[in-house]
């Protein structure tokens, strides 16, 4: 079952992609067919209408761009993180060890959280990706519609894109009302092509606003996706969800139960 779940999850990587690609082909189209050139360019202005194609244009390589960087760069790699000096005489065990930062998250008997796909430490707030097969840190979500795992590294990147693709689709949506009245009353009715651009637009700008909103949320209460979504289970269950962190004092470590959602941490 896992394995019939993960080659699915890979098809769905590329095919979402390339379905989200040949939509904004489509909509450029016919953007710069029926609006920029038959309407504006032929029958109001010449500069106007090539100036919006130019910027669609531009609009499009600048998503694309910081797409491609988006999946180039990656989500971030944690590195491998050896066995803590928690134990007396562990080195005997042949194993190398470092001696532990003064906190970490632990589990409830004090050791520290391990990774057994990546044989080293988890950090704090990195999860392991069964897409990727290694442990990313502060990594957010998997984004289905971009094909590309989210972590640390290029966070910023996909902030960055969901604000471009809402301006992109406000000028496109904005520039199309100004003149859709007057391509009706020149030819009487409305091209099925721009009324299904219309919906597209409009559904992709409630969606992305909606998930650039979110994200901005996520980012003023330092909080990922994962995170979000964990409380929000629990808050359903009515379940607590406590955690752990081994604190040093002096010459002695200390166990801490934290709460997440009350202690904030």
């Amino acid at each position: 079952m896992t394995d019939w779940r993960h080659a699915k999850r890979s098809q769905l990587k590329i095919i979402i992609p390339v379905l989200i690609t040949c939509g904004m082909i489509y909509l450029s189209w016919v953007y710069s067919y029926f609006i920029c050139w038959n309407e504006i360019y032929k029958h109001h202005s010449k500069s106007t209408g090539i100036g919006l194609i130019i910027g669609n244009i531009l609009f499009i390589l600048l998503i694309y761009g910081i797409w491609f960087q988006i999946l180039i760069i990656g989500p971030g790699k944690q590195p491998k993180v050896p066995l803590f000096r928690i134990l007396q005489n562990v080195d005997e065990t042949g194993y190398n060890c470092i001696e532990p930062p003064e906190y970490f998250m632990c589990s409830k008997d004090g050791f520290p959280i391990w990774c057994s796909e990546c044989q080293s430490i988890k950090i704090d707030r990195s999860h392991h990706s069964s897409d990727l097969g290694y442990c990313i840190p502060k990594m957010d979500h998997f984004c289905t519609f971009l094909g590309a795992v989210i972590g640390k590294e290029n966070y910023h990147l996909f902030i960055q894109l969901c604000w471009w693709w809402l301006c992109y689709f406000i000028f496109i949506g904005i520039s199309m009302a100004c003149f859709t009245k007057q391509y009706k009353d020149r030819k009487g009715s409305v091209n099925a092509n721009i009324i299904i651009v219309y919906v597209a637009v409009i559904g992709w700008i409630l969606m992305i606003f909606a998930l650039f909103s979110s994200h901005i949320y996520y980012i003023y209460g330092n909080k990922t996706s994962i995170d979000d979504m964990r409380r929000k289970r629990n808050r359903r269950t009515n379940t607590l969800y406590d955690e752990y962190v081994s604190l040093k004092h002096n010459d002695k470590r200390y166990i801490l139960r934290i709460n997440p959602d009350n202690d904030n941490i």
